[in-house]
């Protein structure tokens, strides 16, 4: 081999040396080649942007609707979405047959919807005229503080037709340049450019006239809306966006326990995507404020395997799992805050003050709990013997320490006796009068040592109800849960293993997807929890479609992306 390779390598310098003419022609040629040829290539890459940028402006003329949401004033919308309405669309046929099992959501239900709104006939005198895209919209009054309207909107492929129609079955009357008509049913329609308006109210129609007179910034023209709608999927068969900053205090009456979270947000766009068996749900969470454009643990560090979705049940209810949670805590105060660097701080505070109710002082969030957290870690819902237990996996490094570790942090759970019963306590005041009061008074918090297979199982019974949390430290791998069996299973799974969420066809075919551009996944079982929501297990049919729910996301400096996959039975 020594031989042949000095041969070769001899031959080829001889023949460098029989040719030197021929090589420094060819040198020369090349360079005259670039220096010729080298602005004609600028020219092509300049013609060729024009190319592409006319053909994209074309294409958004041609083929795609026009954004409802230059129709909508920016100030006063709170929600809207629309609807991919496009028979031809592949949206359009791959919903129809993930949905063809359900009629309540089939394009004959829209089509009966529509009829009964418009008092008519569909197939005559609406789908003449009707376009490619509808929906509804929620606005702020502008004129009447405190106040909201829906508005209903249809795009309009051939206006004249549209305005035929209108004229034939409903009353007009004029305003401010336009016209609004009155059906039998007490709805009111009005067309402003390609688009159909309905609403109950005059007011809401009047207030959209107004603004299409105005200069007012349109939905269309919010930096917020842009930034959500160009971090999303081109093609949908569903499109919603919500500000929460223009939700107004009155519309929250029903939801008083969610208010001063939704402070905390922006505003966020969401795309319903159809696949070839089920929906892929997008969405984009606005953030804003100085505060995040260097933080470092936006960034995906780990890449996230979910290996602890090996010892969960296959059938488990919840999985939720991720790397470093202290990362991913930061990000969701960060999602809540929109940023704001005081609101962040609040948020802080509040875990630390429930962290100091259920361990005492002694125990802090950031350096003695959060570290056990700082690889892998899962937590899962699941059912036995029609129950549901909680298991917490995480996955460690220093066996022994872990152990020392889970010892200091429910030593103090038991010491601080945080978890309370109601009593009757009996009392005698000063004057000898007796009296009885309901006071909360800690429950006696017992610890003792049990085995599974030669593992040490340590037991926290409390109180004379004798609820119970279990917690081990198994090879690399730490487990706390409420329930016996569900420790029995996790360390027969650790030792054996076995089937598992992670060897199930969910987590083939939905989760791998989320773990290829995510640290953390979630995972709801709809179909062993929609009939343990509702009362006696009845789920309300709209539901019945949904058979599990997969979710990641990722954080960039500007906003979250959320993918979900949505599965369909």
């Amino acid at each position: 081999m020594g031989r042949k390779s000095s041969t070769k390598k001899i031959v080829r310098e001889l023949t460098k040396e029989k040719h030197p003419k021929a090589q420094s022609r060819k040198i020369n040629f090349r360079l005259k080649i670039q220096k010729h040829q080298i602005y004609g290539a600028i020219l092509v890459i300049i013609m060729i942007s024009i190319l592409i940028s006319a053909g994209y402006l074309i294409f958004q003329r041609a083929f795609r609707s026009t954004e409802i949401a230059r129709f909508l004033p920016e100030k006063q919308t709170v929600f809207t979405v629309e609807l991919n309405y496009n028979p031809e669309h592949s949206q359009f046929s791959k919903t129809a047959k993930i949905l063809e099992k359900y009629p309540y959501y089939s394009a004959q239900a829209l089509k009966d919807f529509l009829t009964q709104k418009l008092q008519t006939n569909f197939e005559t005198q609406i789908n003449p005229w009707l376009g490619k895209n509808l929906g509804l919209s929620i606005l702020n009054s502008k004129n009447t503080p405190g106040e909201t309207f829906t508005v209903y909107f249809l795009e309009t492929k051939d206006k004249a037709q549209a305005e035929k129609w209108l004229r034939q079955s409903a009353s007009a009357q004029p305003y401010n340049n336009r016209e609004i008509f009155l059906l039998q049913n007490g709805a009111r329609l009005t067309l402003i450019d390609e688009y159909l308006f309905l609403s109950e109210k005059d007011q809401s129609l009047k207030e959209l006239i107004d603004f299409s007179n105005s200069d007012e910034d349109a939905l269309f023209d919010s930096s917020r809306y842009l930034r959500a709608k160009n971090n999303l999927p081109f093609n949908y068969i569903a499109f919603a966006f919500i500000n929460f900053k223009n939700i107004n205090d009155d519309s929250l009456t029903a939801f008083e326990s969610i208010k001063p979270f939704l402070k905390f947000f922006d505003s966020e766009g969401l795309a319903l995507v159809a696949m070839d068996e089920k929906f892929a749900l997008q969405s984009f969470l606005n953030l804003s404020g100085e505060e995040i454009e260097n933080m470092d643990f936006l960034e995906n560090q780990e890449k996230y395997q979910a290996d602890l979705a090996a010892y969960v049940k296959e059938d488990a209810l919840i999985f939720w799992g991720g790397n470093n949670l202290e990362n991913q805590l930061r990000r969701l105060i960060l999602a809540m805050s929109g940023g704001d660097k005081d609101s962040m701080q609040i948020f802080d505070t509040v875990l630390q003050n429930y962290t100091n109710r259920y361990f005492g002082p002694e125990i802090t969030l950031s350096l003695d709990i959060l570290p056990l957290f700082k690889n892998e870690f899962a937590l899962a819902i699941e059912e036995y013997d029609k129950k549901l237990t909680y298991k917490l996996l995480l996955k460690i490094n220093n066996s022994e320490k872990a152990l020392e570790e889970l010892h200091d942090i429910f030593d103090n759970f038991a010491k601080v006796g945080s978890v309370y019963e109601k009593k009757i306590v009996t009392f005698t005041m000063a004057d000898g009068t007796v009296g009885k009061e309901i006071m909360a008074v800690p429950e006696n918090i017992r610890r003792q040592k049990l085995q599974i297979d030669d593992y040490d199982i340590f037991e926290l019974t409390i109180g004379q109800k004798n609820s119970n949390i279990f917690y081990a430290v198994i090879d690399r791998y730490a487990i706390v849960t409420d329930n016996f069996d569900t420790m029995k299973n996790a360390v027969n799974m650790i030792k054996n293993g076995g089937k598992s969420l992670r060897l199930s066809k969910d987590f083939q075919e939905l989760i791998t997807h989320i773990l290829s551009s995510s640290d953390e996944v979630s995972y709801l079982n709809f179909d062993k929890l929609m009939p343990l929501i509702f009362k006696g297990g009845k789920v309300p049919k709209y539901l019945l479609p949904l058979s599990s729910l997969t979710s990641g996301k990722n954080y960039f400096q500007d906003g979250v992306t959320t993918i979900n996959y949505l599965d369909i039975n």
